[in-house]
């Protein structure tokens, strides 16, 4: 089971989309043998409570939350260049603050879930790998979507992106 954007990540299965708080009645009922999730959102949440005793396991994907600031292009050419200077140095500040933060809340969930008799593993490297090759189009085809739908690129270009040898995630919409 996994709710809304992760469930294009259900690619062995039947994908079951849920919500949250619904989802450990749907698991203690069958309706769902899994659920894509964050650890610590698993612990604080009780889903483990579910599972008795069942398998949480780490799939290491990449980025545990990565949570980007954006600003409209139309907006950021109207400020003058050291508020811009600003804005971006904060914007990376902020970024690293919240990748550690990050990383120390799934960590502490993986502990906690541990302790509570959940048996935490992590993926088989082959597993991963097959998971990640029936996934490989899967960035591209949801960038296709929004650009026919909304009209806006969000094609991975490298030198877009990193212009200057510094990341314009910020800089993407116009």
């Amino acid at each position: 089971m996994a709710a809304g954007p992760n469930l294009s990540w259900v690619v062995a299965g039947i994908p079951v989309r849920m919500t949250i708080p619904k989802s450990a009645q749907q698991m203690q009922t069958g309706v769902g043998e899994a659920v894509i999730l964050f650890p610590d959102t698993d612990f604080k949440l009780k889903l483990h409570e579910s599972i008795k005793g069942g398998y949480y396991t780490v799939t290491d994907f990449g980025a545990v939350v990565q949570i980007n600031l954006n600003m409209n292009n139309k907006t950021r050419k109207k400020l003058p260049p050291e508020v811009v200077k600003i804005i971006d140095e904060e914007g990376v500040k902020y970024g690293e603050t919240v990748a550690q933060w990050s990383q120390k809340d799934h960590q502490w969930g993986l502990d906690q879930l541990a302790k509570a008799g959940t048996k935490v593993r992590n993926i088989d490297p082959a597993a991963k790998v097959a998971w990640a090759q029936k996934l490989a189009a899967w960035p591209n085809e949801k960038a296709q979507a929004v650009k026919s739908k909304k009209k806006i690129d969000m094609s991975y270009d490298h030198a877009r992106l990193h212009q200057n040898g510094r990341s314009r995630r910020s800089q993407i919409s116009d």
